[in-house]
């Protein structure tokens, strides 16, 4: 019979006593919100020696590292926070670990010698702090098996690129954070077997910069590449970039986050498995590079409204245009949309046609009509229209019935609370920032919330309206 899985929480040593003969354990905070962190102390840990899995989830870990290095049994351990004390050289003992994920690493040199240690690593996920150097991360061409390695807060992404071809054979998944990230580094195009790669600058504040043919070529080899991030405000444009991003047949997800580009986009219209599609705030012209794409599925185009130049020129002024959102109807196999922030006046007369949507963001927008688009919608499960500047719950609400989490957030609703009656599969209601003064006796019949957040409020009354609520297990209050 295999093991089964526990939460350890409140007492460790009460619950030590009741998993002695448990293998597989989990370590996570229970009960709380999310944010709350919960305090565990390690010495009662230590006692498990036959423990398998060790995850620490939301947790901060009293006492001293070294109470975990003769558990020596662990075949995957999370950590997500650091220790009071201890020594990170013990970590070389667990020499059956598969997958280990450290965060917030203070000592990257003596992290990298011992996990040189741990040649049955699978999967790798480090968080230094302050970054290191590259004789450090070379170490870590002796994990020879490392199909999963993700390394955060590095100080510059040439403190790695050695790394690559040494992992090459196997590495499917890579994921890199670093405060230098010029360019996509020429190295990879040694990790030919690569199926998952995101590349993401940690400072925003960088300016634009254009891969270099050596960068753009690095990418275009990677032809096996299944899903795509560059989280970096680097501008994508010209024929090179264009070939680049067509030479990647295989992508089913591409994220292009804050890459400014013109005609570059259009590499994207040879992408036919496609199926995400995160291009937020990269100024996109229009749609017509995505219209062809009849596997898109999932759709994100929040904060496409800035003129580019008036972002990073010093002393320009910003050119506000709104996306042209012609032939969206053409994308009918949509069934997740955002349009987060795209400074929209109304809603699309296109998004009536897109019937299969089941998640719509449509928050950030100052929307003053159209919401009659909204009514064949009937397959929607989650709406956000937080901040969207509402004096009142709009009334084509009423008719989205199958509504499981719908968010009305900083908006100053003062009317219009019946429209939300029909929603009686209604799980999660978000109602944060919206200058409720009471509760809204609209809100006693919707008896299936789990999740009812009022924040921000000076709510002086109307509280029984929520005694038939008999499911909410949170509700949220205060100013927190």
């Amino acid at each position: 019979m295999a093991p089964s899985m526990h939460t350890l929480a409140g007492s460790p040593d009460a619950a030590a006593c009741r998993l002695a003969a448990a293998c597989v354990v989990s370590l996570a905070s229970s009960g709380g919100s999310e944010g709350q962190v919960s305090a565990v102390p390690l010495a009662p840990v230590a006692r498990f020696h036959a423990l398998e899995r060790l995850h620490a989830e939301r947790l901060y870990l009293a006492g001293s590292a070294d109470h975990l290095w003769g558990l020596t049994r662990l075949r995957s351990l999370k950590l997500d926070d650091s220790f009071d004390s201890g020594s990170f050289a013990g970590l070389s003992r667990l020499s059956c670990l598969d997958e280990l994920q450290l965060g917030r690493c203070s000592s990257v040199a003596e992290v990298a010698r011992a996990l040189a240690s741990l040649a049955s690593l699978t999967s790798l996920a480090v968080s230094p702090i302050g970054g290191g150097i590259a004789a450090n991360w070379r170490q870590l061409t002796a994990l020879s098996q490392l199909e999963e390695l993700a390394l955060d807060c590095l100080a510059d992404i040439s403190e790695v690129a050695p790394l690559f071809p040494a992992l090459s054979p196997r590495l499917r998944s890579l994921w890199l954070t670093a405060e230098g990230l010029p360019d996509v580094p020429a190295q990879l195009s040694a990790c030919s077997g690569l199926t998952n790669l995101m590349l993401q600058n940690s400072n925003s504040f960088v300016g634009p910069a254009a891969p270099t043919a050596a960068g753009l070529q690095a990418l275009a080899s990677l032809t096996g590449l299944q899903q795509l991030a560059l989280r970096w405000h680097c501008t994508l444009s010209g024929a090179e970039a264009c070939s680049a991003l067509a030479a990647l047949p295989a992508l089913t997800s591409i994220e292009l986050a804050y890459t400014l580009s013109s005609d570059g986009w259009q590499g994207l219209s040879s992408l036919r498995h496609l199926r995400t599609a995160t291009l937020e705030g990269c100024k996109l012209p229009g749609l017509s590079p995505l219209l062809g794409l009849a596997s898109l599925m999932r759709l994100d185009l929040s904060s496409n409204f800035l003129n580019a130049v008036a972002v990073f020129q010093p002393g320009a002024v910003a050119a506000h245009h709104m996306l042209d959102t012609s032939g969206l109807e053409t994308c009918t196999q949509l069934r997740e949309l955002s349009f987060e922030y795209c400074k929209q006046q109304t809603l699309p007369a296109s998004l009536s046609v897109l019937q299969g949507l089941t998640a719509l963001n449509l928050s950030g927008n100052t929307l003053g009509g159209g919401w009659e688009h909204l009514r064949p919608l009937q397959l929607l499960a989650r709406l956000d229209l937080h901040y969207c500047h509402q004096p009142a719950v709009p009334a084509s609400l009423s008719t989205l019935t199958l509504l499981t989490h719908l968010n009305l957030s900083s908006n100053r609703i003062g009317g219009g609370w019946d429209h939300l009656r029909p929603l009686q599969q209604l799980a999660c209601l978000k109602l944060s920032d919206c200058s409720l003064v009471g509760v809204p006796s609209g809100l006693s019949v919707l008896t299936s919330l789990t999740h009812l957040d009022l924040r921000h409020s000076s709510i002086q009354s109307g509280w029984e309206h929520l005694q038939p609520l008999t499911q909410l297990h949170e509700m949220l209050t205060g100013w927190l």
